[in-house]
């Protein structure tokens, strides 16, 4: 549409639309719709209509199926890094802040995917060759243990 009000309210119902579990992947699969909302998050006219397209993108990274899809969009990361930068006197702080966010979850289903496809990959080997061994490698994860540390001394 040209009408700029019309795409302000289609942002609206795209950020609407993403919060619905069971149409993530959906939306995140169909063609040009991630490329749109880059594109929105760039250009858009209007700070409401970033702020819709960011949004809606940060709902799409709550699934990791709908990762793979943003993946493949040309741009994605960089376009993401580029409004974390802020240099764009457009980018606002919340926008900012939606941009990490997004990057930070794909970032930890990825790392998630690459841990498990691993973890596979080092069974396999060990079945293969008799070895015996836990199904997950516990120094591929972290421990979340707190260590003590005097930096003082």
């Amino acid at each position: 549409s040209l009408n700029e009000e019309c795409k302000t309210h289609s942002c609206y119902a795209l950020q609407n639309i993403s919060c619905d579990k069971r149409c993530i992947q959906k939306m995140a699969n169909k063609d040009g719709l991630v490329d749109s909302l880059f594109k929105f998050m760039l250009l858009g006219s209007s700070i409401d209509q970033r702020i819709a397209a960011l949004s809606s993108l940060r709902n799409l990274t709550e699934d990791p199926c709908a990762i793979l899809g943003i993946c493949n969009t040309r741009y994605a990361f960089q376009t993401l890094v580029y409004i974390i930068r802020g240099r764009d006197k457009c980018v606002t702080k919340e926008m900012q802040h939606l941009a990490r966010d997004a990057l930070a979850t794909m970032s930890s289903f990825l790392r998630q995917m690459a841990t498990n496809g691993l973890n596979k990959s080092i069974s396999r080997q060990n079945n293969e060759s008799g070895i015996e061994s836990s199904n997950t490698d516990s120094s591929l994860s972290p421990s979340l243990k707190t260590v003590s540390w005097n930096q003082w001394q």
